[in-house]
């Protein structure tokens, strides 16, 4: 993600309060970070995902919309909006959202995720499945890109303790 974080260590410290499931803290903190850069969809998104958490729903989709609107190009927003209306049995919308997310990142599988489970409530299998499925192969391609990104990283340390060179990271 190549957003700019203005006040890093305020971020950090609602991020960690999120973290502790310190709801309330949090969107204090991601409150202070909207006054003073009211464009940073970052801490939009943030507090509408802490507002989520404590079911204050139409806050979260107010946080959702704002920063959909500041960077309509971002998945993440989508998904989470989606997520909301689903909560609040508006089908067609979090479909949309669903759909949406997926469009701006096919690879973002917990929008896939969602969506083949909001198909599922909908009564609509064959559509679930291939989300399903098409979750299943991006979970697996993920993994195996970790396992390649880790066997590389092992190969390369193993190749320098064989050379007798010390790793410069791990000194």
């Amino acid at each position: 993600m190549a957003e700019q974080i203005k006040n890093k260590a305020l971020f950090d410290k609602a991020a960690q309060a999120f973290a502790k499931r310190e709801y309330n803290q949090s969107i204090t903190l991601f409150t202070m970070m909207i006054a003073e850069d009211p464009e940073d969809t970052l801490a939009w998104v943030s507090r509408g995902a802490a507002h989520m958490r404590l079911d204050n729903l139409d806050a979260a989709l107010e946080d959702f919309n704002r920063a959909i609107g500041l960077r309509p190009k971002q998945a993440r927003s989508y998904h989470l909006r989606g997520l909301i209306y689903e909560k609040q049995g508006v089908l067609d919308k979090a479909l949309d959202d669903f759909s949406n997310a997926i469009a701006l990142d096919p690879e973002y599988g917990a929008a896939l995720y969602s969506r083949a489970a909001l198909f599922t409530k909908m009564g609509d299998g064959r559509r679930a499945q291939e989300d399903a499925e098409a979750f299943t192969m991006l979970t697996e391609k993920k993994v195996g890109e970790y396992a390649n990104e880790n066997n590389i990283w092992r190969s390369q340390h193993l190749t320098l303790e064989e050379g007798g060179i010390t790793d410069p990271i791990h000194r």
